[in-house]
């Protein structure tokens, strides 16, 4: 067991405007079976569209069903992806333009974002001069000095002396523009693990639907439309079949953007499941890699519908490094997605993942994480023989 001085991380992918936003509502962050949500269900007020977060898909399962006898409720899964509400829930935000249907995975993903962003426009950023200190005292706390939001929610969202750059989801409305201080745009080309929607290829233990969102023809022109607005675009990625298809039609449209005088830089977030060839097409493209650390975990915590033989390969840091050369902190960048954050949950992921393919050492974490001592340290203690990270003070 030793001791160490971290410096502080920039974390690459987070979601602040969206967890300040939920600190407002009940979570299903501390349930572990369905009577434990149900008691949280029963306490909602009756008007107004309850949403309820946190709810974590392989711990217990809810179907709309058991949701019709509450007030108007819509549930988020901890993942962000995957939601399940009530009649009441549904007919008010069909009235808003946005039409919920669990019987389509394909378009609910593809609603995802403007699901999210209903909810946060249907009420003000909650108590900011309030809860935002607190968070930011947390971030901090946790050893971060910056981040990402990855699908802001609130164009005046204002951090202080924290920075945060802000990434948009261009919304389908007409005449849609970026908010002043966005510096990129998000896309989603898949699902999630958690909603088992990933578009993985081997598909999934016992159910699940792998979707992709978009076809080639119609991710061509969301990516068009994207970078001629600006040149920064991150695309969510998890499954292979995401990423092919990001490879495939960028490969085709580079070109053509370049041509056009455009200077575009992609992005692709997760690649949980990218494969070595995949890896080496991304390097020659010069796409920046966007990975987490943390979801190495998703192989056991998932063990229920991945197996032994898709954990294995979940998040292949070190094929991506070794046999793709890419470099963290240059074209290959580490952030948290918020689950969790921090420089402890960090280490522990890096150092004592699930398989050994997944491990990094501390140098190539801080690399990722583009750790900066000018912006202050943590002290951690790493215990090798237990293989466990904790705060030191």
């Amino acid at each position: 067991m030793y001791e160490a001085q971290i410096p502080k991380f920039f974390d690459h992918h987070n979601h602040p405007s969206y967890y300040l936003l939920m600190a407002s509502f009940p979570t299903l962050e501390h349930t572990y079976a369905s009577m434990e949500a149900r008691q949280v269900f029963g306490s909602l007020k009756a008007e107004g569209l309850n949403v309820v977060t946190g709810w974590h898909s392989n711990r217990y399962a809810i179907t709309n069903e058991e949701l019709a006898d509450y007030p108007p409720l819509l549930v988020i899964n901890f993942c962000l992806h995957g939601f399940r509400f009530n009649a009441e829930a549904a007919r008010m935000l069909a009235e808003a333009g946005v039409v919920l249907d669990n019987s389509d995975a394909r378009h609910m993903e593809n609603i995802m974002p403007e699901i999210l962003s209903f909810v946060g426009s249907s009420r003000p950023l909650p108590a900011a001069e309030k809860v935002l200190p607190v968070m930011r005292q947390r971030w901090e706390r946790q050893g971060l000095y910056g981040m990402a939001d990855m699908l802001s929610l609130y164009p005046d969202f204002d951090s202080g002396s924290f920075p945060i750059e802000r990434w948009e989801y261009p919304l389908s409305r007409e005449n849609w523009k970026p908010s002043p201080g966005t510096i990129g745009l998000k896309l989603f080309n898949d699902g999630a693990l958690g909603a088992r929607t990933a578009a993985v290829s081997a598909g999934f233990r016992g159910y699940g639907d792998p979707v992709l969102i978009y076809s080639d023809e119609q991710l061509e022109e969301r990516m068009r439309f994207c970078f001629g607005l600006l040149p920064k675009l991150a695309m969510h990625t998890i499954g292979d079949l995401a990423v092919g298809q990001a490879l495939r039609v960028y490969e085709k449209l580079k070109p053509q953007l370049e041509a056009e005088g455009l200077k575009p830089q992609l992005r692709l977030e997760h690649c949980q499941f990218i494969t070595l060839e995949q890896a080496q097409a991304a390097k020659k493209l010069g796409i920046v890699l966007s990975m987490q650390p943390n979801f190495s975990e998703d192989s056991t915590n998932y063990y229920d519908r991945l197996g032994s033989n898709l954990g294995s390969v979940n998040n292949p840091l070190r094929m991506v490094i070794d046999q793709a050369g890419f470099v963290p902190g240059g074209d290959l960048l580490f952030g948290s997605d918020g689950m969790p954050a921090g420089v402890v949950s960090a280490l522990q992921s890096a150092l004592f993942p699930p398989y050994e393919g997944q491990r990094l050492t501390v140098e190539e974490l801080q690399a990722g994480y583009k750790a900066d001592a000018a912006h202050g340290t943590v002290k951690v203690r790493i215990d090798e023989a237990g293989k466990k990270v904790e705060p030191a003070e």
